[in-house]
């Protein structure tokens, strides 16, 4: 079995590399990073916005009056041919021509369609940047948490390394009394062990900083082990949120309930065009068409058949037209009654959802508010508790030196205030995630963003 002092050298020599290597980091992390940076940098980099913002290009080229069909359309078309017959009694052996035509159609009135269209890809548009909306939402909330998780693992480190500092010299001063004779080896060996626990403890928190990073960089859209270090400092203050003003704030700025005022609208412009065919259709068309050619003629002109048995006829004309047309369709087996209903009633189940997710959002504000409070509460309790911890562990550091409390006694009271530390730590970061929360839910983040 390996000797504890071999086994202290071991988890010591591993937490220096450990530590080395987290130090090696931060030296060469010569770019600070506020959180303003971070959200910036994840604004520009991040896939899922980028995407987002095509996809609003996108529907800002389709939203045209062309598309929804306000302008006419004009064609041109051209042909030739080329003929020839070997029948000697044909009157005409051959002939030849070239034309082109242009055509011009226009509906000019067909129920109103045109402007329901029209309507229907403004509010499209308005959807895409709706959607967008929301992803820039989703991802400034998960980088504000993903920085926070940095700073809230970077202080549980420095908590677990004064934890490790403070057994270390426990074990330094048991050993100096060993070597006095006032302290036997089990009060040594009880120190080595407690040493080595807090190494491991730390090593593993030191493997979350780093785990913790990745995850911001990949939220910011940088390179996994992009060298960073965090210039902003854990919150020491939490507001107190009125209910009234975030419920009125949920109803006028939810992105996910504007977003379903949008598709209300669109329901109600799909009931527009499905009335639209009980109106008739009026369309105006016009064209013209030139044609050039030429034609092989048998000559029946007795004095020079001989000498020109066929002879050869140009010509060109144009051609041209103009119409318009009414379409009124008088009955179609009930279907257009049928499509008006059915696109009343996806209107109707749009309100209902519009309702159905107000409702949901109001309950989840609701329960995420009184979480807030709660945490608020709850983090005031543990910073109090943090402090008591403290003046406990002092005490019983003195006590311990005066030999008055055991070994163990006094590893009890350590243990105790590392875990209210980290209570505490592990409180704040609640704390933050509910704030995040509460102002998503009231459209707050993309607001502040924009502000």
């Amino acid at each position: 079995m390996p000797h504890p002092y071999h086994m202290s050298v071991f988890f010591f020599r591993l937490l220096l590399l450990s530590s080395l290597s987290l130090t090696g980091t931060s030296l060469l992390a010569q770019s600070p990073l506020s959180l303003d940076e971070a959200l910036a940098r994840g604004l520009e980099n991040n896939f899922g916005i980028r995407v987002a913002d095509e996809q609003i290009d996108v529907a800002g080229l389709q939203n045209t009056w062309g598309l929804a069909g306000r302008w006419p359309t004009l064609d041109f078309n051209g042909s030739g041919s080329f003929f020839r017959t070997g029948n000697p009694a044909a009157f005409s052996p051959g002939r030849q021509n070239i034309s082109g035509s242009l055509n011009l159609n226009w509906v000019l009135f067909d129920g109103f369609r045109v402007q329901a269209t029209k309507t229907q890809l403004d509010l499209l548009e308005a959807q895409s940047g709706g959607n967008a909306a929301i992803v820039v939402e989703n991802t400034l909330q998960a980088i504000i948490l993903g920085y926070y998780n940095v700073l809230v693992a970077e202080a549980q480190a420095e908590v677990l390394d004064e934890v490790l500092r403070t057994s270390k010299d426990r074990l330094a001063y048991q050993r100096f009394r060993q070597d006095l004779g006032a302290a036997g080896s089990f009060e040594v060996l009880q120190f080595r062990t407690a040493v080595i626990t807090d190494s491991v403890n730390l090593i593993n928190q030191q493997l979350n900083v780093r785990n913790a990073y990745r995850t911001l960089n990949l939220l910011m859209g940088e390179d996994e082990d992009a060298p960073f270090y965090l210039t902003d400092s854990l919150p020491v203050a939490f507001p107190a949120y009125d209910w009234d003003i975030l419920s009125d704030r949920l109803v006028s700025d939810n992105r996910s309930l504007r977003n379903q005022y949008l598709n209300i609208e669109l329901r109600r412009q799909d009931s527009r065009l499905a009335r639209a065919a009980y109106y008739p259709t009026f369309a105006i068309s016009t064209g013209g068409t030139y044609t050039l050619g030429s034609a092989l003629l048998r000559n029946n002109d007795p004095a020079t058949q001989a000498e020109t048995p066929v002879i050869t006829r140009s010509f060109g004309a144009f051609d041209y037209t103009a119409g318009f047309s009414l379409t009124f369709n008088l009955f179609d087996g009930g279907n257009r009654s049928q499509r008006v209903q059915i696109a009343e009633a996806n209107e109707h189940i749009a309100q209902l959802q519009r309702e159905e997710l107000e409702l949901s959002l109001r309950q989840e504000l609701r329960t995420q508010w009184d979480n807030y409070a709660v945490r608020r509460d709850l983090l005031a309790l543990q910073t109090e508790n943090v402090g008591y911890t403290r003046t406990q562990l002092e005490v019983a550091g003195e006590r311990f030196r005066s030999g008055l409390i055991s070994s163990l006694d006094y590893r009890d009271i350590q243990v105790q205030h590392l875990t209210t530390e980290l209570s505490r730590l592990q409180a704040l970061w609640s704390l933050k995630e509910a704030e995040t929360e509460l102002i998503r839910l009231t459209g707050g983040l993309v607001r502040q963003e924009t502000e």
